[in-house]
């Protein structure tokens, strides 16, 4: 987890004493100026401003030049990458660039993966005066992030490579994990985005993501227009000011986990109500999910609600079936 600090340029100048802010839609939804004052070579964003808005806020620095030279001559300049530069923009591309025939970027951390640099996917931007397609969050995460689980870019919970891991919740179709009966009837959690990243989306509701492996969690496999009124929807971000802010996230989901009760013995930190293999069946956490704690540094969890109570797992570590029934065999 690292932060940023975001000094302000010592010559730079307040863009409302010559002239007003641009009121197109592309610069209002980039740049609000509810709880930010433009100030030319500002690189500040949203969380600098606010720890909890509604509106992204990132000054003009961010896509315009810091030296104040530059300013007032005759020409609109676009700087997307500068060596001196701070804040989100010294996260981008050194070869970020404006392209004015299709005006789109390309190569700002803004609108990538949100990876450290160096596992990093820089993502093409819908042009400027456009706004995002249907596939907002698989545009640049892949919701969720379905790339291979190796050192230096870990992804434990959601790899798809072989179509295991808990891609659309605890054991899918294979034990009733993930079909309408078991979350209509509340006896199995979804594992999203908010699971693990809570403070940032609070409500998983995202079915655009695309499984190009094994074509089994394609959402489209079985959403459809007769089955969502808002078919491919996208994810929602409950707090602006925690995404696109160069910090590494994890906050757990404050509930507890279930999934339909397969196991013979109920292992310590569960619950069982009604009867394994039953559809009412179903196996509860003890606590709730953030009971957990995380390490970024070592990138492990403790007392993770859905592992065994006490236990320490990291993240990175390979999932398989094992990984867990080895210790949850027994009674303890």
């Amino acid at each position: 987890m690292f932060l940023l600090s975001i000094p302000v340029s010592v010559n730079a100048e307040i863009c409302t004493e010559c002239h007003g802010i641009p009121s197109d839609n592309s610069h209002k939804i980039h740049s609000s100026t509810a709880f930010m004052s433009p100030v030319y070579g500002d690189t500040g964003f949203t969380y600098r401003y606010s720890k909890d808005a509604g509106e992204y806020a990132f000054n003009c620095g961010n896509c315009h030049p810091g030296d104040i030279s530059r300013h007032n001559n005759g020409s609109v300049e676009i700087e997307l990458y500068s060596a001196s530069s701070s804040g989100l923009k010294k996260l981008n591309s050194e070869k970020a660039l404006f392209d004015k025939t299709t005006k789109t970027c390309y190569g700002v951390y803004c609108h990538s993966s949100g990876e450290k640099s160096a596992s990093i996917e820089f993502r093409e931007t819908p042009a400027w005066g456009s706004s995002f397609g249907e596939f907002k969050c698989q545009g640049c995460h892949g919701t969720p992030p379905s790339y291979k689980n190796e050192k230096g870019r870990e992804n434990s919970h959601f790899n798809s490579e072989r179509g295991s891991g808990h891609l659309l919740g605890i054991h899918w179709d294979s034990v009733k994990g993930h079909t309408r009966e078991s979350l209509a009837n509340k006896i199995s959690s979804d594992m999203g985005c908010s699971t693990c990243h809570y403070s940032t989306v609070s409500e998983d509701k995202d079915t655009t993501f695309t499984d190009g492996v094994t074509g089994l969690f394609t959402c489209s496999r079985c959403h459809d227009n007769r089955t969502l009124t808002d078919k491919n929807r996208t994810g929602i971000i409950s707090n602006i000011s925690l995404h696109v802010n160069g910090i590494i996230e994890v906050s757990f989901r404050p509930e507890k986990f279930r999934t339909t009760a397969q196991l013979t013995n109920v292992p310590y930190g569960w619950n069982r109500t009604e009867q394994k293999g039953s559809i009412p069946g179903y196996d509860e956490t003890v606590k709730a999910l953030n009971s957990a704690q995380y390490n970024p540094e070592e990138k492990t969890c403790i007392n993770v609600a859905c592992h065994l109570l006490g236990t320490e797992v990291s993240w990175g570590d390979k999932i398989e079936c094992d990984s867990c029934h080895r210790d949850f065999m027994f009674k303890k």
